[in-house]
């Protein structure tokens, strides 16, 4: 500040919601005029909160399965602060264009126990594990991969099928996306810590994300989180 230059905001952001959510985001708030040096930082979403814990982040992009609620240990990983629900992502099944199943509106992971599968890996991996499991199946994997858009080209290659999330869809023209009965889901959020004294552009940024992304009424809130643990 004393030198004069203009103020930093640091933000970081797991890859899948990078392209999709956080440049558009930026754009509108570089566009705005007032001028902010941006630092960015790929992590999950563990290493991401422990970053706003430690003061190096200004802002997370995170996520989590099962329910609209963020977990409850995350009130110990990131300290005190508020979580802004921004999308429910939800789970596709991607299919090579000519699959036979290519054309129906909806189908079940139990019509594909005998897949080939390209088989992502963390939080999204275990969900096709726990999903398989309760099909009847467990799948037989043709590849392991972290980069959806790998992922889906090997789909569109006739190498397999995926699950991936909404949000990473490529428009790849030899897939198709198939929702999936039940329809699991991925819950994406941005986590704003509280400081004693808060970064404006984190929060023009909060309020440029909320713009931009798919939000459903039902899960559009903020919800403190109190610096108490569990």
């Amino acid at each position: 500040m004393q030198a004069g230059g203009p103020p930093a905001l640091t933000a970081v952001t797991f890859p899948s919601a990078g392209e999709p959510l956080l440049a558009p985001a930026l754009t509108a708030l570089t566009a705005a005029g007032e001028p902010v040096e941006v630092t960015v930082i790929e992590a999950e979403p563990e290493q991401a909160l422990g970053s706003v814990r430690d003061g190096q982040a200004d802002l997370a992009l995170v996520y989590h399965f099962h329910t609209p609620e963020p977990p409850r240990g995350w009130r110990a990983a990131a300290g005190p602060g508020t979580y802004t629900a921004l999308a429910a992502d939800h789970l596709r099944l991607l299919v090579p264009a000519g699959h036979p199943l290519a054309g129906r509106p909806s189908v079940s992971l139990a019509e594909f126990a005998g897949e080939r599968w390209i088989h992502g890996w963390g939080e999204v991996g275990g969900v096709l594990d726990m999903l398989a499991t309760v099909a009847g199946f467990q799948p037989r994997v043709a590849c392991r991969a972290s980069d959806y858009r790998f992922m889906s080209a090997l789909v569109g290659a006739g190498v397999g099928v995926a699950l991936i999330p909404r949000l990473a869809l490529t428009g790849h023209p030899d897939v198709r996306d198939l929702q999936l009965t039940p329809q699991p889901t991925r819950y994406v959020g941005a986590y704003l810590p509280k400081r004693h004294r808060p970064n404006p552009a984190a929060e023009r940024l909060l309020a440029a994300l909320r713009a931009h992304a798919l939000v459903k009424p039902a899960i559009q809130n903020e919800i403190p989180v109190p610096p108490d643990s569990l």
